[in-house]
């Protein structure tokens, strides 16, 4: 074989490893992406948990402030977002409540439809809990207030990840019942980070602004 085959050789060797690559090495780096949790908006990476890395959301039932029955499945294909909060919430507990609603009223009804926030209220009856929402405004349209047994209470604040007696502490859980992340409102990083998160997860036929402004902090008046 001459010197010229050879090189033509090595070219067409060279030329089908090429190929090979590409055919091999696209598809693994892009399930490496694909499973690194990158967000697509390309200004955010996402910090949420992959979900089939998450956490279950515990099984419960409960029921509301109308006596209605209320348990993990009613939820099933809401993103909701989790707190936990005494009957007499003052100070700095009514602050994290008028936080919270500022959080939901900033997304538009549209994407509230596949959005829930949910307060279990701890040791409350039915009056209590609609006294509760009277007292601090609460837009029921997509806001659950759920009455809540301390034991119970302690036991799903364990399995959320959050203390029950703190108010401050959320647990964000995913629509196919996942917690995805937790978040403290007294920490500024969270507060900037959790209505990102939110609106990056809403259903995307729901979502009117997969950027949301975090220059406009809802909790800026605590």
């Amino acid at each position: 074989m001459t010197t010229q085959q050879k090189k033509s050789s090595l070219t067409k060797y060279s030329q089908l490893f090429g190929i090979l690559l590409l055919l091999v090495g696209l598809p693994l780096a892009a399930l490496f992406f694909s499973r690194s949790g990158l967000s697509l908006n390309k200004k955010i990476k996402s910090e949420i948990k992959l979900l089939k890395d998450s956490i279950p959301s515990p099984a419960f039932n409960l029921t509301d402030y109308n006596q209605i029955l209320v348990n993990k499945e009613n939820l099933k294909d809401y993103l909701y977002l989790v707190q936990f909060a005494p009957v007499n919430c003052s100070g700095e507990c009514e602050q994290n409540m008028d936080a919270l609603f500022e959080l939901q009223q900033s997304f538009s009804i549209n994407e509230r439809k596949n959005m829930l926030f949910i307060t279990h209220l701890i040791d409350a009856d039915a009056k209590q809990a609609k006294e509760f929402i009277k007292q601090h405004q609460i837009d029921t349209f997509n806001w659950m207030v759920l009455t809540t047994p301390q034991s119970t209470a302690m036991d799903l604040g364990k399995a959320y990840q959050v203390d029950a007696n703190a108010p401050h502490q959320l647990s964000l859980v995913s629509d196919q019942g996942y917690i995805c992340d937790v978040y403290n409102l007294k920490e500024k990083e969270d507060r900037k980070n959790l209505p990102i998160h939110m609106a990056l997860m809403v259903k995307k036929q729901r979502r009117e602004q997969i950027e949301y402004k975090p220059e406009q902090d809802p909790y800026q008046n605590q």
